[in-house]
């Protein structure tokens, strides 16, 4: 939340000085996410908020709590506004409100879900604060009582006629038909008509203390993908999409219609951090797009494809069962079918091997190629593209027009804090940087003072039932065993304690293969399922096995391969011991930026905490001036 309070007091403020309020609520974004807003984004708060206040105002609703730029429970998704009032029954009501500037000459509605503002397509506006009403009701706590959720947007600026069209797009939608859209006539009228159309009309305001109820309600925890496929590919899934993956999902929808009714091939590029919601949205595509496309008559097929071997081998599993078969495939063994229409959604697509043209090849045989991407997560030499060579490619491969792009930035990850990310991004980059990480921030990031604390700390979180995993770079050779073999502690790290005394810590590697004791039974689980199966805990995983994965709780050793030296970061790439990189060859210079994003990937992998250790004691000791006073 950037800023709350009574309706009346937040329109005072404002109408004194709209550049003043502005600029602190701006201050707040800056201290909350770790990066000012946009200037688009300033300016629309400009534009919007005042049109909304002086509504809520003259329908006699100055006493409703508001908050603006309501941050939702472990996401990085805000709300424009979000309002609190008391029904006559005594039940707290909040209301989940979508500012628009639009106007008639700014949008096209388009088919269904999806609008054309100026020159992009993003979700309809009411399909937008559904979910977000979703996302309330669904994974906030109000246990043992309830809260009600209620939905508005407010559109301005638009004109009548295009409210109309707006209302009639989505008429046959079920989730959106209790979400009120006004548009500029609307917010026009008498005390009683504004309030109504507001949704707000029997609201009173809120006491002080159900505020801060509502305010200090918890998360459920939330399912992961895998738990969920099942349901998800039977399209009878808890997950929503909310914000900006609903964009990015209206703007596949649409490159799909499209190639569908006038022939021609399209690739949308969807980029997104660590927790952005990228396969979510992948297996939601795989699961719709038949019966999106088959009323039109046409025959569509959808495959996911990806380079990962960990997240194949994971979704297969997880939708072992469903009727579907093959939706799963390594974007090298893709093939595409004789007759109809294919779209290839390519997932973790910066891990293909760019030298093969695979991906090339993908989008001069599918109608529509779908590719998910983060540049900051290319960790080989021979991997990864940016948006530029993307455009490249599809333009070589003879696809017009240019590649649709989305950017994905919100993440449901590290708590949901855009802060933890932003700070991260900034410390592992080459810009020198050495910005603290608050002792009082949104989300519980540590340095351990050892190995043996950082294990102690992933263990009592495994011990309550949360799923707590150990990874480390790739700087201790990796002894390959049979499933009847003992795993061997490749792991060793050795230090000296504040006593002077010789320490050592030991841990095998992920397994190769699932290990089984005496008797048969699994003691640790084949690699690919490390992060997710009982036994895991008990060994370390590599970047190859935490890549694309979530965890709860995440211990990382930073090995020898990326150290802090004379105020910025040193790679030695001698110092990794990956069999990808012994053949590359490369220079410190060239390892940097991979290593930098070895170790980006692995501190974004828990959702509730993470610890970090180096082996390094110049860097252990940079990094503890980096985060003081948060240790495990």
């Amino acid at each position: 939340m950037l800023y709350g309070g009574r309706v009346e007091a937040i329109h005072a403020e404002l109408t004194a000085s709209t550049a003043e309020f502005v600029t602190r609520v701006a201050d707040e974004f800056e201290k909350v996410s770790g990066a000012p807003p946009s200037r688009s984004e300033k300016r629309s708060w400009e534009r919007s908020w005042l049109p909304l206040l002086e509504a809520l105002v003259e329908a006699g609703l100055g006493g409703l709590w508001m908050s603006l730029e309501f941050g939702l429970p472990r996401t990085g998704e805000r709300v424009d506004a979000l309002l609190l009032g008391m029904r006559p029954d005594g039940v707290l009501v909040t209301v989940v409100v979508e500012l628009k500037q639009w106007t008639k000459a700014d949008v096209v509605v388009g088919d269904g879900l999806w609008v054309y503002a100026g020159d992009r397509v993003v979700a309809h506006p009411s399909w937008q604060v559904a979910g977000y009403e979703h996302y309330l009701r669904e994974w906030v706590d109000p246990e043992p009582r309830e809260f009600e959720v209620r939905g508005a947007v407010v559109l301005h600026d638009a004109p009548a006629g295009l409210v109309a069209e707006l209302v009639q797009a989505v008429a046959g939608m079920a989730s959106c038909r209790t979400v009120s859209l006004l548009g500029q006539d609307d917010l026009r009228g008498t005390k009683d008509e504004l309030a109504k159309r507001l949704g707000c009309a029997d609201l009173t305001p809120p006491a002080e203390a159900e505020i801060k109820w509502f305010l200090a309600l918890p998360h459920r925890p939330s399912a992961a993908l895998f738990d969920e496929l099942q349901r998800v590919l039977a399209v009878d899934s808890r997950f929503r999409l909310i914000g900006r993956q609903q964009d990015a999902y209206a703007a596949l929808l649409e490159a799909i219609s499209d190639a569908a009714h006038q022939g021609t091939r399209r690739v949308v590029a969807v980029r997104g951090g660590p927790g952005t919601g990228k396969t979510v949205i992948a297996a939601r595509l795989l699961a719709e797009i038949p019966g999106y496309v088959r009323p039109s008559g046409i025959d569509c097929t959808a495959q996911f494809l990806t380079p990962t071997k960990t997240l194949r081998s994971q979704l297969i599993r997880a939708a072992a069962g469903h009727t579907g078969k093959g939706l799963f495939s390594f974007v090298e063994a893709w093939k595409p079918r004789a007759g109809g229409m294919e779209v290839a959604i390519v997932d973790e697509a910066q891990r293909i091997n760019m030298a093969r043209h695979n991906l090339k090849r993908v989008m001069q045989k599918a109608a529509v190629t779908v590719v998910f991407f983060d540049e900051r997560q290319v960790i080989r030499p021979t991997e990864g593209f940016t948006v530029a060579e993307l455009r490249s490619f599809a333009d070589s491969a003879g696809v017009t027009p240019a590649p649709v792009e989305v950017d994905l930035q919100a993440q449901f990850r590290c708590g949901g804090s855009q802060r933890y990310q932003n700070w991260l991004g900034s410390v592992l980059s080459q810009s020198k940087a050495e910005v603290r990480w608050p002792v009082d921030a949104d989300y519980d990031f540590g340095v351990a003072e050892d190995p043996k604390a950082l294990q102690a700390w992933l263990d009592k979180h495994n011990a309550d039932g949360r799923r707590a995993r150990m990874t480390a770079g790739f700087c201790w050779e990796w002894t390959k065993t049979t499933s009847s073999q003992p795993l061997v502690d490749d792991v060793k790290v050795t230090w000296t304690d504040a006593r002077g005394v010789n320490r050592e810590w030991r841990r095998p590697w992920n397994a190769a293969t699932q290990v089984l004791d005496a008797e048969r039974r699994p003691v640790a689980p084949e690699s690919v399922y490390w992060a997710t199966d009982d036994g895991g805990e008990g060994q370390v995983g590599c970047i190859y096995t935490a890549q694309a994965m979530e965890y709860e709780y995440g211990g990382v050793i930073m090995g020898r391969d990326l150290v802090w030296r004379d105020g910025g970061w040193v790679a030695i790439p001698d110092k990794n011991v990956d069999p990808a990189f012994k053949k590359a060859g490369l220079t410190p210079e060239q390892y940097l930026p991979l290593a930098l994003n070895i170790y980006w990937v692995l501190m974004t992998r828990a959702s509730r905490g993470c610890r970090v250790y180096s082996v390094d004691e110049q860097t252990q000791q940079h990094l503890r001036t980096l985060v003081p006073g948060r240790a495990s």
